[in-house]
């Protein structure tokens, strides 16, 4: 993502908390550049931007953006680990077993998977 500018920026709001001015700028990008090597990328921060700000239903949305479009997205199984944490949040702990279960079974031995793992011991651990 380095090498633009314009992802760099937005990049660099996010980082400094300015996560509303960062969502304009991804957006921005991904309009102008739908199709670039680096699009995914900017719609995964446009994900997580939201997510921070604990708005989990419009993290839940971008990232789904991400898994639809993208297809190829190295950062699938993040989205994924994302849209389950964010139905946890959001106290909705069936659907993110749902999600946390297809994350594994679809990448089973990335970083993401352990980390499905890790939450979905937590959730099992609060439920009745």
């Amino acid at each position: 993502m380095q090498s633009n500018p314009a992802l760099q920026q937005s990049l660099a709001l996010f980082q400094q908390g300015k996560y509303e001015q960062s969502i304009k700028g991804f957006s921005r990008y991904l309009q102008q550049y739908p199709n670039s090597q680096y699009a995914d990328n900017a719609q995964f921060w446009v994900g997580e931007a939201y997510y921070v700000m604990r708005k989990f239903e419009p993290a839940i949305t971008q990232y789904q953006k991400l898994i639809t479009n993208y297809p190829d997205s190295q950062k699938q199984a993040h989205a994924l680990l994302k849209i389950a944490y964010s139905f946890d949040e959001l106290g909705r702990s069936d659907q993110a077993v749902k999600m946390l279960s297809q994350l594994k079974q679809q990448y089973p031995d990335s970083s993401a998977a352990r980390l499905a793992d890790e939450r979905l011991q937590r959730i099992r651990a609060k439920s009745p």
